[in-house]
């Protein structure tokens, strides 16, 4: 009886410390489980903070989002505001023309030199909102006559500088030009053998002929030639080389300041 009581006994204790052991074992997970859960713990709730604060930040930028949007409405009212103050303020003045202040003007741009004019009046059509039609009536396309060659020559056309054939200048050509016209007419005369030998009555023979030619007819013959005879000297005075220029028209009397000026015929 008392070996199976101590056997039961025996069995009973081995049972109670397997059971421990186990138990014992089983704690040691849980307890290793619950670090791992407390960490995890600690981490949501590091990551709730910073969401609590992001959400914090987010409402603050929210604000001044807000806040930026109604400024930008209002400088936008106040903008359109000015705007309109302004159209209003340039229809007025564009209505209201200050005669003295446009005369002073206008005087003041025709008293500058022919080349500085275009740059006046551009200035002038930049306050007076000018568009580019009004600077082509005024002619600022057109060149500026700086020089009294200008006004008879075109610019593409070669001068007599640029013509190495010319041996004479425009003002030595102009000089002898006009010495020959001031000069009286040369008389031309025949041999006076030959008007003996064919004059008849009064008249002359013409030559290779038996016709005998009157005195009036003989006079304007005469006339013939010698008008032949100043036209050829006049022909060797200008070189034929030399090209004939055309007076440059310029659609702008006010910018060129010369071109209202007609050339003599007798000059030209």
């Amino acid at each position: 009886m008392a070996g199976e009581q101590q056997a039961e006994t025996n069995a009973t204790a081995q049972h109670f410390r397997t059971e421990n052991e186990r138990l014992q074992k089983e704690m040691a997970e849980l307890q290793h489980t619950i670090s791992g859960l407390k960490t995890e713990v600690s981490r949501l709730e590091s990551l709730e903070d910073n969401n609590r604060s992001l959400q914090e930040q987010l409402g603050r930028h929210a604000d001044r989002l807000s806040e930026a949007h109604a400024l930008a409405r209002r400088y936008e009212e106040r903008i359109q505001v000015l705007k309109n103050e302004l159209n209003e303020k340039t229809i007025e003045l564009n209505g209201k023309l200050d005669k003295s202040v446009t005369k002073n003007l206008l005087i003041s741009c025709m008293k500058l030199p022919p080349s500085k004019r275009p740059d006046a009046f551009r200035s002038l059509g930049s306050v007076l909102n000018f568009t580019a039609e009004d600077y082509n009536l005024l002619g600022f396309d057109e060149p500026v006559a700086t020089n009294w060659k200008d006004l008879f020559w075109r610019p593409g056309t070669p001068n007599n500088r640029e013509n190495p054939k010319s041996e004479h200048s425009f003002v030595e050509m102009l000089a002898s030009f006009l010495e020959k016209e001031s000069a009286p007419p040369t008389q031309i005369r025949l041999p006076t053998d030959y008007l003996r030998a064919n004059s008849t009555s009064g008249g002359i023979m013409k030559p290779g002929t038996t016709e005998v030619v009157p005195d009036a007819q003989r006079e304007r013959m005469h006339s013939i030639s010698s008008v032949q005879h100043r036209q050829n000297e006049q022909s060797a005075v200008v070189p034929a080389s030399l090209p004939q220029r055309k007076p440059s028209p310029f659609k702008n009397p006010l910018l060129s300041g010369l071109s209202s000026i007609k050339p003599s015929s007798d000059v030209l």
